[in-house]
């Protein structure tokens, strides 16, 4: 029985060292100064989110993978010229989009941003709405594309921690 004790404790330490050093490596920029991928990729979102709202399409040409699928809270999807289009066009009109509670995972050259957005002007109506989103970047001549993104509605007075019911 205490050898087993022993063991968890060990296990338990490990995982909270392991977790430690992923979030701190996460949170601090690579020796020289260069930012991680993480950060790389938090920016490429951000940057997108910025264009969408000032209607920089050709900044969001460049964000944006030529196999984009673009699948929206109502359902719609919608390729890379759709949804260029819908901003220049400005169809897809957006007044602010604030992301939070990103979760990134980078996997090589490819990568998810989860999160939270509140979004203004979306629907027609200009009304806010809060969206989980899943993102999918790959990296492609030394910056990160968005090749995939899926947004669901988030109910009025529901939850947004993730992980949490």
């Amino acid at each position: 029985m205490r050898k087993l004790i022993t063991a968890t404790l060990a296990c338990l330490a490990c995982t909270a060292a392991l977790s430690f050093g992923q979030s701190a490596r996460r949170s601090s920029m690579r020796e020289g100064g260069s930012p991680t991928a993480e950060q790389q990729l938090l920016k490429a979102d951000t940057d997108r989110f910025t264009a969408m709202v000032s209607g920089d399409v050709a900044t969001l040409d460049r964000l944006v993978a030529v196999e984009l699928s673009y699948i929206r809270t109502t359902g719609r999807i919608e390729d890379k010229h759709a949804f260029l289009y819908g901003i220049k066009s400005g169809k897809a009109k957006y007044s602010s989009i604030i992301p939070s509670e990103q979760e990134v995972h980078v996997m090589g050259t490819v990568a998810t941003v989860i999160g939270v957005a509140a979004i203004r002007g979306e629907e027609a109506d200009g009304s806010d709405i809060e969206v989980r989103y899943t993102g999918v970047h790959v990296l492609r001549d030394g910056r990160w594309q968005l090749v995939a993104w899926q947004s669901t509605r988030i109910a009025p007075n529901e939850t947004v921690n993730p992980r949490r019911g």
